[in-house]
């Protein structure tokens, strides 16, 4: 685990892969851990054990909600957690079987001697310390789309706005067409950390802020639209557009992060190449025109 999380996910293999290989890992220590810390001394305890951890991850990977009451709880020990529920993590329950005999041959061996106590309580500490992730922003925001970093590193995303508000029947009938290098003009730029969110609406907004809220600038309100389109521009991906129209507003809690919010497109990495797919709201696309250089400082994702 602290192999994947220290090394792998800052390396060029980074993305869906080694996200995957934290839920297989975390399913095979976990519940060893926490056999082995609480020695039970019958199969009905061991599967208690095994139980208090299979329940909790199949509730934060179904349930968006369960993934933001368990970020809250973590924050009450000054954790600060980022959960993205994905239902397609719950294939790392095969490896139960594994953690479950290792956990067998743990209980069935002979009580430890002092040196061996000792040995023990440093690899349930270390497992601990292996189980446990952080992220660094606790922030909740409302906006109509957003980006999603799930690439595991720092990306810098600058943000490309539609100059004036669109004639959205005429654009939405064919944005590709509809939609040149005339209709944008560069906005800011964003440095991304791993699991943060860009917002791309026009006028999203802060609900509630977090331990960084004093340190960033104040936005000035700005009026909503109708529909909205963006430029996208992240080093490694195409310069990708995204459009939507006519679509509501939603409350993203950055603790946590849903990913099959169709209000949310994810930049992901599958070995050095980038990629982003549209969503059922968000129409995405590489686009085939250039649109200007832009240098300058960027402003922290939340």
């Amino acid at each position: 685990m602290l192999l994947n999380d220290l090394v792998l996910k800052r390396s060029s293999v980074a993305g869906v892969i080694t996200g995957k290989l934290s839920d297989f890992s975390g399913l095979l220590v976990a519940p060893v851990l926490v056999m082995s810390i609480a020695r039970p001394k019958s199969r009905a305890g061991a599967l208690v054990c095994v139980a208090s951890v299979v329940a909790p991850f199949v509730a934060i990977k179904v349930s968006s909600t369960a993934a933001s009451l368990l970020v809250w709880g973590a924050s009450l020990f000054g954790l600060k957690w980022r959960i993205w529920s994905d239902w397609t993590d719950l294939a790392a329950l095969v490896v139960l079987p594994l953690a479950w005999r290792i956990g067998r041959r743990a209980r069935a061996g002979r009580p430890p001697n002092r040196v061996g106590l000792a040995i023990h309580r440093a690899g349930a500490l270390l497992g601990a310390l292996a189980c446990v992730a952080t992220s660094e922003n606790f922030l909740r925001i409302e906006t109509t789309a957003y980006l999603v970093n799930f690439t595991y590193r720092d990306v810098h995303v600058l943000v490309f706005r539609a100059k004036e508000p669109l004639d959205c029947a005429a654009v939405a009938a064919d944005p590709r067409a509809a939609l040149r290098s005339e209709h944008f003009a560069f906005e800011e730029c964003w440095t991304s950390g791993r699991g943060s969110s860009v917002p791309l609406a026009h006028d999203w907004r802060e609900i509630s802020g977090d331990a960084d809220a004093a340190a960033r600038p104040t936005r000035a309100p700005r009026g909503a639209r109708a529909c909205d389109a963006v430029v996208i521009r992240v080093e490694g991906l195409p310069d990708t557009a995204v459009f939507w129209n006519e679509i509501g507003k939603c409350e993203i809690d950055a603790r946590s992060v849903d990913k099959r919010d169709a209000h949310a497109v994810h930049l992901e990495q599958l070995g050095d190449a980038l990629l982003i797919e549209g969503t059922p709201l968000l129409d995405v696309w590489p686009v085939d025109f250039a649109l200007p250089e832009e240098k300058g400082a960027c402003r922290g994702a939340l």
